[in-house]
């Protein structure tokens, strides 16, 4: 089993866990340690259930040593159903024969019992507990490097241009391309996985295996993925601040930096006691409410449903890292936005310019021909019709608007019917002169509009 890191925490943040704990297993707790530290006499946390007349005394030392002895003696005095001494350290040997004194009078947990009484009273708070200071470290410094960043380009009025992507930047960017979406879909497939095992409920043992093998591979996720990304946000940072910089300006107000902030240590230590204070808060107006209206019964979640969502959150927290790495390509290839649009814009003017001259070429030149058919009679050549739009119609329509693109392609298709043989018998001057008019249409649509305006329009809004 996954160890807690319980050496991280502080003896009253341990406290505040025990008393999750015990308010899991339906007692009211009264953690005297925060609240009447004078009146302890040895007790720390006093848990009762009333009902069934339990009473359950806690005392919490990390590193128990001869002086604490009296301690252990006081509370041994105490009146209660039920008395647990918790310890994390190894105590010293005067302490140790203190505690093989009373071994018949109190219950010892160490540091791998109190980790089993957190898994098997909540599953889930284990995990998170277990998370916070393994695998979501990485991503608590990654989006705290971000934020420093976002902060300072924030006060700034102008940023400097970002740099021009060279081999070693692609390098480095690609590698990060390819930790950030291989930790995603890694996640992803864990989330799948799990979410449609089914597995209902199973024996204490096979929730353990379970749990382990999900946690050892985060485990390794962490170490051949987000380890590596860590470090190679780091290595960009530090070599290319601007092109961050424009990333941060250009990405402001987008869903990732809400979804970002939310990344915040709550069961971390120095976090834990805040959390948890507020998170009861919370369940007793839930319960207020509850009291008040009729609530159905919820299933507890089984382990694979568990492990599912778990996988759901983590790969919700580094989805957006590989967004990031998008971006600062495009930042690195294109440089500013506003400069690659201008790129972009020219290179599409030009371009449009090019597939208008070359279609005013060949209407005119079927104009030029109609005109002949329409003085000399010859009704039966059609050839010269059969590809007015085909080799321009697929281009012309990134670079039209719908309505001008839509006329285009219903002259196109007009033009087109005049080649197919059930129309050849019934071909007339009058069916030619609604060609041309339509070619002379298009033609005047080709002259008069700038089309390209029509895209900046667009682009702008």
């Amino acid at each position: 089993m996954f160890q807690i890191q319980w050496k991280l925490y502080s003896e009253s943040e341990i406290l505040e866990v025990l008393t999750e704990v015990f308010n899991g297993k339906g007692y009211e707790v009264y953690n005297i340690h925060k609240t009447d530290r004078r009146g302890e006499k040895g007790i720390d946390i006093e848990c009762n259930k009333t009902a069934e007349n339990q009473k359950v005394i806690i005392a919490v030392k990390k590193n128990p040593k001869k002086r604490d002895i009296s301690q252990l003696q006081d509370f041994i005095k105490r009146t209660s159903t039920s008395k647990i001494y918790v310890y994390i350290e190894e105590p010293t040997t005067d302490f140790k024969n203190a505690m093989e004194e009373v071994k018949n009078r109190v219950s010892f947990w160490n540091a791998e019992s109190l980790t089993r009484e957190v898994f098997c009273t909540d599953s889930r708070f284990y995990l998170f507990l277990i998370l916070e200071n393994s695998f979501m470290r990485p991503i608590y410094r990654i989006v705290y490097s971000f934020f420093k960043v976002y902060f300072r380009v924030e006060k700034q009025e102008s940023i400097e241009k970002p740099s021009q992507a060279n081999t070693e930047m692609l390098n480095l960017l690609w590698a990060a391309k390819d930790r950030s979406a291989s930790l995603h879909k890694s996640l992803r497939t864990l989330q799948n996985m799990f979410e449609h095992m089914n597995t209902g409920e199973v024996s204490e043992q096979t929730k353990e295996a379970m749990v382990s093998a999900f946690l050892l591979s985060i485990d390794n996720l962490k170490f051949e993925n987000l380890n590596q990304l860590e470090s190679l946000f780091s290595e960009f940072l530090e070599k290319y601040p601007t092109n961050f910089e424009q990333f941060c300006k250009q990405t402001k107000g987008r869903s990732n930096w809400t979804l970002w902030g939310t990344c915040l240590p709550t069961l971390s230590p120095g976090s834990i006691t805040k959390s948890l204070e507020s998170a009861r808060e919370s369940s007793k107006r839930w319960q207020e409410l509850f009291k008040k209206r009729k609530v159905p019964e919820i299933e507890p979640e089984s382990t694979s449903e568990l492990l599912g969502d778990v996988a759901r959150i983590l790969a919700n927290e580094v989805d957006m890292f590989e967004d990031a790495v998008d971006d600062l390509f495009s930042i690195g290839v294109f440089g500013k936005w506003d400069d690659m649009r201008e790129q972009f814009g020219r290179m599409s003017k030009e371009r449009s310019d090019e597939l208008k001259s070359a279609l005013k070429n060949e209407l005119n030149g079927i104009h030029r021909k109609i005109d002949q058919a329409l003085t000399d009679g010859s009704f039966q050549n059609q050839s010269f019709i059969s590809e007015i739009f085909s080799s321009h119609i697929a281009e012309l329509k990134q670079h039209l608007s719908m309505n001008d693109f839509l006329f285009l392609r219903n002259t196109y298709s007009k033009i087109k019917a005049l080649r197919s043989p059930s129309h050849l018998a019934s071909v007339n001057k009058r069916r030619y002169e609604e060609v041309k008019d339509l070619i002379v249409k298009t033609l005047q649509l080709l002259d008069k509009k700038d089309l390209w305006d029509d895209i900046s329009a667009y682009e702008q809004s």
